[in-house]
C-alpha cells in the first residue's frame, strides 16, 4: 500500500513539475540555487549532525571511532529523515575491501528521474572516509580505485 501511496505522489509531484514547464532536474537546480529546506537538513538531522560533528572535533576519539563518526556523518548527509534521493549502506564488503560508504539513488529519486539529471554519478556510488590533514597519497587513490573496479564503477 505505501509503495502506490509513493507512487502516486511521485505522479502528482510529476504532473505538477510538468504544468509548470520544470524538468526534475530544474527544480533540483531551482531548490540548491535558493536554499530551499527540501534539500537541507531537518531540524533533527541537524541536531544529530552537530551531535557527531562535535565527537569527532573533540579529540576524545581514536583512530578508529573516529573513522565511524565520520561514516556516520556521511551517511546523515546523504540518507537523512527529511528526504533524501539516496540509499546508503555502510561496510560493504567486497572479495578483498570494504567499502565505507555505497550510495544508491533510492525509488523516488527514480520514479521523478533525479538520478537521470546526475549520470556522472552512474547507479551507485562509494564513499570512502579518510582523517588525514594532508593530501592522500597514491597508494589510497590506487586503494580507492580498486574498490570502484570491484564494484563496477567509474
Amino acid at each position: 500500500m505505501e509503495k502506490d501511496d509513493n507512487l502516486r505522489k511521485a505522479e502528482e509531484i510529476e504532473d505538477f513539475l510538468n504544468k509548470q514547464g520544470l524538468t526534475p532536474f530544474e527544480c533540483i537546480q531551482i531548490l540548491g540555487r535558493y536554499k530551499s529546506t527540501t534539500l537541507q537538513l531537518g531540524e533533527e538531522d541537524k541536531c544529530k549532525f552537530c551531535k557527531v560533528y562535535d565527537e569527532i572535533s573533540s579529540g576524545k576519539l581514536n583512530a578508529q571511532e573516529k573513522g565511524h563518526k565520520l561514516e556516520e556523518l556521511f551517511s546523515l548527509l546523504f540518507s537523512n529523515s527529511s528526504g533524501s534521493f539516496f540509499e546508503c549502506r555502510s561496510n560493504c564488503r567486497t572479495s578483498s575491501n570494504e567499502i565505507d560508504l555505497l550510495l544508491s539513488w533510492n525509488e523516488n529519486a527514480r520514479l521523478n528521474q533525479v538520478n537521470n539529471a546526475f549520470p556522472c554519478f552512474g547507479d551507485t556510488f562509494l564513499c570512502e572516509c579518510k582523517n588525514y590533514e594532508g593530501a592522500v597519497g597514491v597508494t589510497y587513490v590506487g586503494k580507492f580505485y580498486s574498490l570502484l573496479a570491484s564494484v563496477g564503477q567509474n
